[in-house]
């Protein structure tokens, strides 16, 4: 199990959703994909994500994102759901195939399975408890950037990078 790029970054966009149409005429994937320093077709694919589990609402072409499901009931678990790429059991830990095991090596295998699953239950259960909107303020206070309009499209102030 790890924590996916796609994950934190469906996170951002969802803040991003949120707090950019007082700024901006319409958030698109181009606005997006500006604002957070990310390739336009991954922001596509993450919208596709979140558009797939009835998070967002997205129209082809400069038609903009809308929230179905309201900003302050998202949860970490629906984005955790929406942008894992295998959304079965094996995605959590991944299992060898035990055909070389010894038959020691594959009971342990299947009782290492078992309490991986419970602790599975128990990670997507917290998850269910944090909200997106937990994490908007200290988003926002800190990476606010100048939006300025410019050549029929926006310029976005820099990020401070770390370091």
């Amino acid at each position: 199990m790890k924590l996916s790029l796609a994950f934190t970054h469906s996170i951002e966009l969802l803040i991003l959703c949120n707090y950019l149409p007082n700024k901006v005429d319409i958030v698109n994937s181009k606005v997006l994909s500006e604002y957070m320093d990310v390739s336009p077709l991954l922001i596509r694919r993450y919208m596709t994500y979140l558009s797939n589990n009835g998070i967002i609402r997205s129209r082809l072409g400069h038609g903009g994102i809308e929230f179905i499901k309201p900003f302050n009931e998202i949860t970490l678990y629906d984005v955790y759901i929406a942008t894992d790429d295998d959304n079965d059991d094996s995605s959590f830990l991944k299992f060898l195939d035990n055909r070389d095991f010894t038959e020691s090596q594959i009971k342990m295998q299947a009782d290492l399975k078992k309490d991986f699953e419970d602790v599975k239950k128990v990670f997507e259960n917290k998850l269910k408890e944090y909200k997106v909107i937990d994490y908007y303020d200290d988003y926002v206070s800190t990476n606010v950037r100048n939006i300025v309009k410019e050549n029929g499209g926006y310029a976005f102030e820099l990020r401070k990078k770390r370091g």
